[in-house]
């Protein structure tokens, strides 16, 4: 199910558009949640957004799914703090021109509870295999 929160965001409060998400969530009971893009819920929330972003997570984790949050940030820009002390993981894609090349890299900056692998790490993603992490470095 795709469900397009834009409007509703306009028109409603911060307590209101959880209500609604937890009602969708509801219907559906789904196995995994996407909230694509959560840094646009930043910028039309504005100071309301620290105290919503932690009740969305709070909620989100109530349903025993399998939740993720995109995000966009400018290359040198920190992750956002609003969302991310309330999220258990924290991983950035980036991509980089290198000569004539475009490479993609992950890194997990967190990922609570566990031991992961730090630092910038290349991959590669394709239709067939998904997300792999090479193991030579560029």
């Amino acid at each position: 199910m795709y469900y397009d929160l834009g409007t509703e965001l306009r028109k409603h409060s911060g307590s209101e558009i959880l209500d609604l998400i937890d009602t969708k969530i509801a219907e559906v009971m789904p196995t995994r949640i996407v909230i694509d893009p959560i840094t646009v819920v930043g910028t039309m929330m504005k100071d309301d957004y620290r105290i919503f972003a932690f009740d969305l997570t709070t909620r989100l984790k109530n349903w025993q799914a399998v939740t993720l949050l995109t995000g966009e940030v400018r290359p040198g820009e920190m992750y956002p703090a609003e969302i991310s002390y309330a999220v258990d993981g924290v991983i950035l894609l980036m991509l980089s021109d290198e000569g004539d090349a475009r490479r993609k890299y992950i890194e997990v900056l967190k990922m609570r509870g566990t031991n992961h692998l730090t630092g910038k790490q290349s991959v590669d993603i394709t239709r067939k295999d998904g997300v792999i992490v090479l193991k030579a470095r560029f």
